[in-house]
């Protein structure tokens, strides 16, 4: 069945906690759906959302052009954090529901260990030509993944942190890369234009297992 929901332009990104609850946003609308997507209600943000992230059915969090919001009751309201910086934020993740990272377009990455409240920047070394693609924590670690491709090049590099994001090392490169997933502690699989990389080892070497398909996203 097709709903016409009036969706406006922007990014949209979908994430479904469970069978029923789900959130998907586009522009500045955030919608939600306590039915599976049967029908769906929608709150203005008041900012362009860039990224969705959920922890649990409670607390989940979104970023965009000068804000972050966040809820603490599966969505039914939502919180701007005044104390965020107004720069454009595009990424953002969490380990737990405290601690959480996000990035903005000037590949800066900012450290959150009270849920949201509170950031701090930490600023890692990368040519000033690459973009942070995509961030993901590891699950049930102290490791936290994001990748960077060279927008003119087309190469990429797996950033990897074992400290929640203090301190980060980076990998050879592996191609234009679009986004990461991880099913588990050690099992996690990276997308590119052409190829999708497999590591069984929580990101310590990557396989290519898919080549030359078309632009691939996990």
């Amino acid at each position: 069945t097709q709903l016409n929901l009036g969706f406006g332009t922007g990014t949209s990104k979908m994430k479904f906690i469970n069978s029923n609850l789900g959130f998907f946003y586009s522009g500045t609308i955030i919608y939600k759906t306590v039915d599976g997507g049967s029908s769906w209600s929608n709150f203005d943000s008041g900012i362009l959302l860039q990224d969705i992230y959920f922890n649990d059915i409670n607390h989940g969090w979104v970023v965009g052009y000068a804000g972050i919001l966040k809820t603490v009751d599966g969505g039914a309201t939502w919180s701007l954090n005044n104390n965020f910086p107004t720069s454009p934020f595009t990424k953002i993740a969490f380990k737990n529901n405290l601690i959480g990272i996000a990035v903005n377009e000037y590949n800066q990455i900012y450290l959150t260990n009270d849920g949201g409240t509170t950031w701090i920047t930490n600023n890692i070394s990368m040519a000033p030509n690459q973009t942070i693609n995509d961030i993901k924590f590891i699950p049930n670690t102290n490791s936290v993944i994001f990748t960077a491709t060279h927008n003119f090049e087309g190469t990429g590099f797996i950033f990897k942190s074992t400290d929640n994001g203090v301190s980060w090392t980076n990998s050879t490169d592996v191609g234009q890369i679009h986004s990461i997933h991880f099913a588990d502690t050690n099992n996690g699989w990276i997308g590119s234009v052409s190829s999708i990389y497999k590591t069984n080892n929580g990101g310590i070497s990557w396989t290519k297992v898919l080549v030359n398909s078309t632009q691939i996203g996990i």
